[in-house]
């Protein structure tokens, strides 16, 4: 199955968004919380809610045919989500609850594929320290799919 690069945008963009509206309840959370995109504006730096950040970039593009079928030809690209999940640091329990939404995000690339299209070799979760307002989560996962030029 071949997808593009838009296509497997918003669909890698809409599995973080789902997984976050799935998980939100179950670490007590009263709110969806909110997915920022690289087109989008950011809230301010000191914030009262959890939320989350997301890009997706291609890293390698190849040609993974030989030759081409009536001047179509099939390219491998490997590309990389990346998502920062936020929480305030005004009580110490939003680092869990950070842990737990990027935990569920990296959940939902674990051992499956997109409708056939977008398949998931490596999935990492990382706290970062250093803020002094906020705690911050990376949740990144490494992602193949296929498209066809």
């Amino acid at each position: 199955m071949s997808i593009t690069y838009l296509e497997a945008q918003d669909e890698l963009y809409g599995m973080v968004n789902a997984a976050m509206a799935a998980a939100a309840p179950t670490v007590g959370l009263t709110y969806t919380p909110a997915l920022y995109f690289p087109d989008t504006e950011v809230v301010p730096p000191n914030i009262d809610v959890l939320y989350a950040e997301a890009s997706f970039v291609v890293v390698t593009a190849e040609q993974a045919s030989l030759g081409s079928i009536r001047g179509v030809s099939m390219y491998e690209e490997t590309g990389l989500l990346a998502v920062q999940v936020y929480s305030p640091k005004a009580n110490p329990e939003n680092l869990r609850i950070a842990q737990q939404i990027g935990e569920a995000i990296r959940t939902v690339f674990r051992g499956r594929s997109t409708s056939g299209a977008i398949w998931f070799r490596r999935q990492k979760l990382t706290p970062v320290a250093g803020n002094t307002t906020k705690n911050q989560v990376n949740v990144v996962a490494t992602c193949i799919y296929k498209t066809y030029q």
